[in-house]
């Protein structure tokens, strides 16, 4: 019996798969062909080598069991790609960081991995459920990282993908500069992880995006400015939707106190991870009444 290409939710339902308690990723994997072994492993976090319808996978014995986990669904999405002959070796930075299809390639392989991954230790099917009623904030996805034994940043981009309310995630950092730059400072950016809508609405019915360069005025750049003097994961806060979305121009109708719920969390001294949540869905209709205001009377 072949597997190739078999999405995460077919494996799922081929398994008869019901609960978190019942991913067992070795066991999933040895279905599919690849055998797991834990090793000592330096300078990357899992291994997989094979060809035709065998294959083995290698994941470093001193990680963490949720990296682990990962580690394995990862290596499966790449042998579930193609059953020839292949050989990859995935280092951290590429199993947390590669979320986004690069522009220049069709095809990217990382990226097909960690969504793979990401699906098949949080499934549609069983994640749903239990995220109908959850806020969309890292104590909601502490509580799943838990659960499912999955890294806290794959668990929060799969609560993302299937909570029903209107959310994104957002990934802010600063590179520190290097003796040859010229500017002296922060270099800040933003990677968008993902944004979705909630019950079937688009984003505040405007398409707004997130915006690619971060304000002042967030949790997120408090902690990044702080160094190492501020604290890991501070509460949820209300803030400006101005701060985090690009908002229309709306000649003087869109109202300041449209706000949305951030969540921030920092990973590293130069990495934050931020739940963006907007939970009053009455600003989203009252967003669209003004918008169809100003369009009027601007003729």
């Amino acid at each position: 019996m072949t597997h190739l290409l078999a999405s995460p939710e077919d494996l799922i339902a081929r398994l008869r798969i019901e609960g978190p308690d019942e991913i067992d990723v070795e066991a999933i994997a040895e279905f599919c062909g690849a055998t797991v072994v834990y090793e000592r492993l330096t300078g990357c976090e899992a291994r997989l080598i094979g060809r035709k319808k065998r294959a083995y996978i290698t994941v470093n014995e001193s990680s963490p069991r949720p990296e682990q986990r990962f580690s394995v669904a990862h290596e499966l999405g790449h042998w579930m790609q193609d059953h020839r002959e292949i050989v990859t070796s995935c280092d951290e930075k590429a199993l947390l960081t590669q979320w986004l299809r690069h522009n220049d390639e069709f095809w990217n392989c990382e990226f097909y991995a960690n969504h793979y991954g990401a699906g098949l230790l949080l499934p549609t099917k069983i994640l749903k459920p239990l995220v109908r009623e959850l806020p969309v904030t890292f104590d909601s996805v502490k509580e799943l990282s838990d659960l499912f034994q999955a890294p806290l940043t794959v668990t929060a981009i799969r609560l993302v993908d299937v909570t029903p309310f209107p959310a994104a995630l957002v990934c802010s950092y600063y590179r520190v500069p290097s003796v040859d730059d010229d500017d002296v400072g922060f270099d800040l950016g933003r990677i968008i992880w993902g944004a979705k809508s909630g019950n079937g609405l688009v984003f505040l019915p405007l398409h707004p995006r997130p915006l690619e360069e971060m304000c002042r005025d967030t949790v997120a750049f408090r902690l990044l400015s702080s160094g190492f003097n501020s604290p890991v994961c501070p509460p949820a806060a209300d803030v400006q939707a101005s701060q985090w979305f690009d908002m229309p121009d709306l000649s003087g109708y869109t109202s300041p106190n449209y706000t949305i719920s951030e969540h921030s969390i920092k990973l590293a001294h130069n990495l934050v991870l931020s739940l963006l949540w907007w939970k009053d869905p009455e600003q989203i209709a009252r967003l669209r009444q003004d918008r169809e205001v100003a369009w009027e009377e601007m003729g």
